[in-house]
């Protein structure tokens, strides 16, 4: 929250009301036993003692009360712009931890270094963000077959309960206001079936509040990028600043990949790009994690799953979009619609059933918008590590223009 002239005087107001009480009480204490109360009551020796009368009892409870009523809205309103500012702050480190993955690695972190089960962009930046430990956990070769960072079900239940643990606490990918302490799909020490194809249950992991800006203008729906070893039309669609890696053949036993963009790719300059924002849980979402296929209509419940699923059906809780498009289904025949502008929502905003038929990854709308708990606003990271409060009511047009790295348009200040 913007703290302006008007709390100041709220704050001024109230404390100035709570000296004006305690003056008023020790004026009325120093009268009662000063020698000057009129009020008095007999005890069991005959002698009159000095005491309050009820009215006056009432009135100081009153003003207490009032006080209390006028107070307390303004420690909440404070206590949120420091949850706010903290938020603001962890946004803040994911962009420098993006900014040294690129000096490290000369490219920009992949949303994900493969297509099926391999980690996403959350835990490439774990070395940028003062968690190497996990990200050794991460890349260790936890089944034969550990191509390129698997993360299946069946890496999670071996990790341990401690390191589970330890994968939930990271602070940086939690906004205070939203959640805080240790937060899996799901909890740790539960075991999970394996999820060793693109069908069953969703990918067990830590969750988080921050998402990958996406956007797709043309053909494909918005998180689907499967193509491994090229560019091709299906990922060259993709117009956010985030996109598949490049990966290689096998090399010693495991994938070998590189970054596929970099910031020149960023044609609109750094500071008309969003890079990361706040994801929209609604509040009946929040720690929800659909058990069941993400290819049907349970995307419902795909709002808080792990930051490390990948793959065609399990990209959508590593990121959002502001816009993308939109493909309509009639008779199981595919309808081009065209690109659709999602708007900011707000923390009450459900995510409910888009009407008519549609492909799962489609529906519904809201599940894949960016929003936050903050009243008004959702914090995103540009990509020269400036971070902004945007208000919920910012236009679609200029949202779109900001998270398509290379449309040519001019962007108005915020």
């Amino acid at each position: 929250m913007k703290i302006t002239y008007f709390h100041y005087f709220k704050y001024f107001y109230c404390f100035n009301m709570l000296n004006d009480c305690v003056n008023y009480l020790s004026q009325l204490f120093l009268l009662r036993w000063g020698g000057h109360s009129l009020s008095k009551i007999q005890n069991r020796s005959g002698n009159r003692t000095k005491a309050f009368t009820l009215v006056e009892l009432l009135v100081v409870i009153a003003i207490i009360g009032v006080l209390i009523a006028l107070l307390l809205p303004a420690v909440q309103a404070a206590r949120e712009a420091a949850r706010r500012m903290q938020c603001s702050n962890n946004l803040k480190q994911l962009g420098i931890a993006v900014h040294n993955f690129h000096d490290t690695r000369n490219g920009l972190p992949p949303n994900t270094v493969y297509d099926a089960h391999r980690c996403t962009a959350w835990g490439l930046l774990y070395p940028f963000i003062e968690q190497p430990v996990l990200y050794e956990k991460v890349i260790g070769p936890y089944t034969s077959s550990s191509a390129c960072f698997t993360t299946t079900n069946n890496w999670w239940n071996w990790v341990g309960l401690e390191t589970q643990k330890g994968f939930g606490s990271v602070s940086t990918y939690f906004c205070p206001t939203r959640r805080s302490g240790i937060n899996t799909y799901p909890a740790p020490g539960v075991t999970v079936t394996s999820n060793s194809s693109n069908t069953g249950p969703n990918a067990a992991g830590p969750q988080g509040d921050y998402g990958l800006v996406f956007a797709t203008l043309d053909t494909y729906n918005w998180f689907q990028q499967n193509t491994i070893t090229s560019p091709s039309t299906h990922i060259n669609l993709h117009r956010g600043p985030f996109r598949i890696a490049i990966a290689h053949n096998f090399q010693g036993g495991m994938w070998s990949w590189e970054p596929r963009d970099n910031f020149a790719s960023i044609t609109d300059g750094l500071s008309n790009q969003f890079f990361i924002g706040e994801k929209h849980i609604p509040f009946n979402k929040v720690g929800v994690c659909s058990e069941s296929d993400a290819t049907n209509d349970d995307m419902l419940g795909m709002a808080d799953c792990s930051l490390l699923q990948t793959g065609i059906h399990r990209s959508p809780s590593i990121g959002r979009a502001l816009v993308y498009y939109e493909a309509a289904s009639v008779a199981s025949t595919p309808i081009s619609v065209g690109a659709t502008e999602i708007a900011l929502c707000r923390a009450s905003d459900f995510a409910e059933p888009r009407p008519g038929p549609r492909y799962a990854f489609d529906s519904p709308l809201r599940a894949i918008a960016f929003g936050s708990y903050h009243p008004g606003v959702c914090q995103f990271v540009l990509g020269d590590g400036t971070v902004k409060a945007v208000s919920v009511t910012t236009p679609t047009p200029i949202l779109r223009r900001l998270s398509v790295k290379d449309d040519g348009e001019p962007v108005a200040s915020l």
